[in-house]
């Protein structure tokens, strides 16, 4: 039993970067905030810096490359001690505009390229 707490404990410390004392009630509403707040964060400091997607200010494929152009890598010395942890939003809204059906009668699609992915 005690080893199921401390796997989760550092887990949820390397994950969200908070102290292991916010973190010893998963359930509080305090706890809930404090990594929503981290994943608030390290999603803007992320999509400022890299702006790699999926993202979820990226809503159709006509602003991909707009998206793109928009990265600041320079900036990356100066805002990475402000990343805590892992954790960043999960794209809810990525490509909502777009009709993502596969048809297999005109063969695969073209929707992104590899090196888009980071």
């Amino acid at each position: 039993r005690r080893f199921a707490f401390d796997m989760r404990m550092r887990l949820m410390m390397e994950h969200t970067g908070l102290p292991r004392k916010d973190l010893l009630d998963p359930s509080s509403l305090t706890t809930f905030e404090q990594i929503k707040g981290r994943s608030q964060s390290n999603t803007l400091i992320y999509r400022e810096i890299f702006r790699c997607y999926p993202d979820d200010m990226v809503q159709s494929l006509s602003q991909v490359k707009q998206f793109e152009a928009a990265k600041s890598l320079e900036l990356y010395d100066e805002k990475k001690a402000l990343i805590r942890g892992h954790i960043v939003d999960y794209p809810l809204d990525f490509l909502k505009n777009e009709s993502l059906d596969i048809k297999l009668t005109d063969g695969l699609p073209f929707w992104l390229p590899n090196k888009s992915f980071v």
